[in-house]
């Protein structure tokens, strides 16, 4: 029983530290780019929007991403949290999808009546709706 308890002891740390955070699943083409990023927040009991548009007025922040989205005269204020996006999907999102002009597609959460979309999936659209 001396020798059992140990080795449990050093069983369940060496699980804890194996397990890894949750982080947004990216999605990348034939060519290495990538065309979508998932599992960005968690899940919400907030209202779920979906908007597809041209991207525009960037800001990034040290944890977070601002940009606007926008489709016959529609506007929508959208929020992607860095903190969740692989480091190696992080350096290339900027280049690959959040770029000015780029059409997008969000889903995400918006609480308490607040005009931004927190997003929880993006999708690059690489067809023009006609925005």
């Amino acid at each position: 029983m001396k020798k059992l308890f140990p080795l449990m002891l050093v069983f369940l740390t060496v699980s804890v530290f194996g397990q890894t955070s949750d982080l947004a699943t990216g999605t990348r083409a034939k060519n290495g780019k990538l065309i979508s990023l998932t599992n960005i927040v968690g899940l919400s009991d907030c209202e779920t929007k979906n908007f597809v548009g041209k991207v525009r007025k960037i800001r990034v922040d040290l944890n977070a991403a601002h940009f606007q989205l926008s489709a016959n005269k529609e506007r929508e204020k959208i929020e992607v949290d860095l903190k969740r996006i692989a480091g190696a999907d992080r350096a290339v999102l900027f280049d690959d999808m959040i770029r000015r002009n780029y059409t997008l597609r969000v889903v995400g959460y918006s609480c308490n009546l607040s005009p931004v979309i927190s997003a929880f999936s993006i999708d690059l659209v690489s067809w023009s709706i006609g925005l």
